[in-house]
């Protein structure tokens, strides 16, 4: 399925219908990645559930915007408005997974569709103390690929459609398996998109906003968010928090079963 963003971006998502759905979830993959198939192993565990399965903008089979690099969490969240509105779904369960994560946090302050529960696996809505870190990484890495990014301005883009990524193991099996579907100048592309969307971060006045039941999953080995940040929106948001100790930030691939399994239980 595809639907049109406010700046004419193509966006892709995919929808799995029940025979008698217990309601709707909607899915929302990292920066990375880039592909909704990847959280496969934890949306085939709901298929009693409508579910709807979006590529974010230059991620999966959803085109790229005209600049790039040059969105704000706000866009993110008015693509998700547009695939709900143009599915005509007006109450869901959100899941959003890392950097999806903060898409749906920033979706669930701007919009009055009623979410009957929100969750978040291995995310949060800032980087804290690690966001200067990975800002200066990410900066001397942008400088690094800028000129290979320039050299290749008149190489044709390759994406090939309908990936499965979930049989594959991560990161390097992923990774090979990018390389053989898509072309380098798109690669390119989709990574310089997530470098930028490591600015991103919801002030703690939006988050305030978000009425709806949550659960935050969380590994302790995560490299990206702290449990000092964790415990943090929890806080905030009243929320669940589950630790799964020696879990990293692919927890939602090495440690599906389980992360399927406390959502079963907190949706009782």
């Amino acid at each position: 399925m595809f639907a049109t963003a406010e700046d004419g971006t193509v966006l892709f998502y995919d929808t799995k219908k029940a025979e008698k759905p217990k309601g709707t979830f909607v899915f929302l993959h990292g920066g990375f990645h880039g592909n909704h198939t990847l959280l496969k192993h934890i949306y085939s565990s709901f298929i009693d559930y409508n579910l709807i399965l979006p590529d974010l903008r230059g991620r999966g089979d959803s085109g790229f915007p005209r600049e790039f690099n040059k969105d704000s969490l706000e866009t993110y969240a008015k693509d998700l408005n547009i695939i709900l509105a143009q599915e005509r779904v007006k109450e869901i369960y959100l899941v959003g997974v890392s950097f999806g994560g903060l898409v749906s946090l920033k979706y669930a302050s701007m919009y009055q569709v009623k979410i009957r529960a929100l969750i978040l696996i291995c995310s949060s809505y800032t980087l804290g103390k690690m966001k200067r870190r990975s800002k200066i990484l990410a900066r001397g890495i942008d400088l690094i690929s800028r000129p290979l990014f320039e050299m290749t301005n008149k190489w044709k883009e390759k994406k090939v459609q309908n990936v499965d990524y979930s049989d594959v193991s991560f990161p390097l099996g992923y990774g090979l398996k990018n390389l053989k579907t898509n072309s380098i100048r798109t690669l390119l592309k989709r990574y310089r998109m997530t470098v930028a969307s490591l600015r991103f971060e919801i002030k703690k006045e939006e988050l305030n906003r978000i009425r709806a039941k949550s659960l935050l999953i969380y590994g302790t080995k995560d490299a990206f968010f702290t449990r000092e940040i964790q415990e943090e929106l929890a806080d905030i948001l009243n929320a669940k928090l589950v630790v799964i100790p020696g879990a990293g930030h692919e927890l939602y691939i090495q440690n599906a079963l389980e992360v399927t399994r406390q959502i079963k239980m907190f949706l009782g």
